[in-house]
């Protein structure tokens, strides 16, 4: 098999603040520094995460919403004709293998899978997973980012197990050399706890705050960026338990990186992760991580092995977890050396080895 340069067409709904949306424009930014010609299509103009799209990489115009996707996917298709087009996030995901399927390119269609079904609520969303049967067949390849989050496509959803494989997302991880080098590096900051992530039920931050109501450590603060329909919620729980001066909620930052080098640990108690993006940016910078297990973080973790695992509900077990950590923070060496397992160069490499394979095994068919 020759490796060649590619046209690669991603599509997604849009490049808002979400992890998806991010991994995606890392993904086409480090293919096309890598010589490949890049297009990216969005659904939907939103612009959080534009900033990671390189500028190599040709943009297209919104393509509308819903069917009218469609559509325009095969018109670019037929006219661009891409060795390989890939989707994120499932109702993209099946707009672009119907749009794949009428336009004959079929064979060199990729969609990815970066979330449980019960996390895309939604139901397009919804109707994307139920038809998974149908396009994971009629598509090249479905990725899904973790190993659970494969079993979840095969199972639950009867994703093609013969075409479903599991690539980790690339992760922009420590590359600065700013993060803790050392356990004296990090007991010399503040004791700040913290946690990022969408204000969503299933992210549990109200488990977090009461749990970090119980953290006993002189001086600790928790800091958690992230926006969403539950801030609301948050402050009202942060008020209740009299934590104002102790719990923050700054928002969303595009480039949370100068909060991980200011913390001296990292606490998620989501109640269900595919993969878990902020894991690896913590673990990147050195942080001590204690999360509730889920596929991804116990994928991540390995098991407990790279960070502590605590019960769901159990604010106790989190508390003092927190507390344990932020008085003995420990080596970060071991952490540094998982992170890199999802780097940037790692996670696209393996995916361009998956596209110029799909891509061989069409031009060998003839399509």
């Amino acid at each position: 098999m020759t490796t060649k340069p590619l046209k690669i067409l991603f599509h997604s709904w849009s490049l808002a603040g979400g992890g998806a949306e991010r991994v995606f424009a890392v993904l086409a930014s480090g293919l096309a520094k890598r010589g490949h010609e890049v297009i990216f299509s969005v659904e939907h103009e939103d612009n959080q995460n534009l900033r990671y799209l390189d500028a190599a990489v040709r943009q297209m115009s919104p393509t509308g919403r819903r069917w009218q996707t469609i559509a325009t996917l095969v018109r670019v298709l037929r006219h661009e004709k891409p060795d390989i087009s890939i989707s994120a996030i499932s109702a993209c995901n099946m707009r672009h293998a119907a749009a794949a399927f009428l336009a004959g390119r079929r064979n060199r269609a990729i969609m990815t899978y970066h979330g449980h079904a019960s996390a895309e609520p939604e139901t397009s969303n919804q109707v994307g997973y139920w038809t998974t049967f149908l396009t994971s067949r009629l598509t090249a390849r479905t990725v899904a980012v973790s190993e659970g989050l494969r079993r979840h496509v095969v199972k639950d959803w009867w994703g093609s197990p013969r075409r479903t494989v599991r690539i980790y997302n690339p992760t922009l991880v420590g590359t600065s050399g700013d993060g803790a080098r050392s356990e004296a590096d990090l007991l010399a900051r503040e004791p700040i706890v913290l946690s990022v992530g969408s204000f969503l039920p299933r992210k549990n931050f109200i488990g977090l705050i009461r749990a970090f109501a119980l953290v006993k450590t002189p001086g600790a603060r928790l800091i958690i960026l992230g926006e969403g329909r539950m801030r609301g919620a948050l402050e009202a729980e942060v008020a209740q338990l009299g934590l104002q001066g102790r719990v923050s909620l700054p928002g969303y930052l595009p480039e949370p990186w100068t909060a991980y080098r200011q913390a001296r640990c990292f606490a998620f108690a989501s109640r269900e992760e595919s993969f878990g993006l902020v894991l690896v940016e913590a673990l990147a910078e050195g942080l001590p991580v204690i999360v509730t297990p889920s596929d991804g973080p116990n994928e991540v973790l390995e098991n407990g092995r790279f960070g502590t695992l605590v019960p769901h509900d159990d604010p106790g077990a989190m508390a003092a977890a927190i507390d344990q950590a932020l008085a003995s923070p420990g080596d970060p060496a071991l952490r540094l050396s998982r992170a890199l397992d999802f780097s940037v160069d790692a996670g696209i490499q393996a995916y361009e080895d998956m596209f110029q394979t799909v891509a061989w095994e069409a031009g060998r068919r003839g399509l």
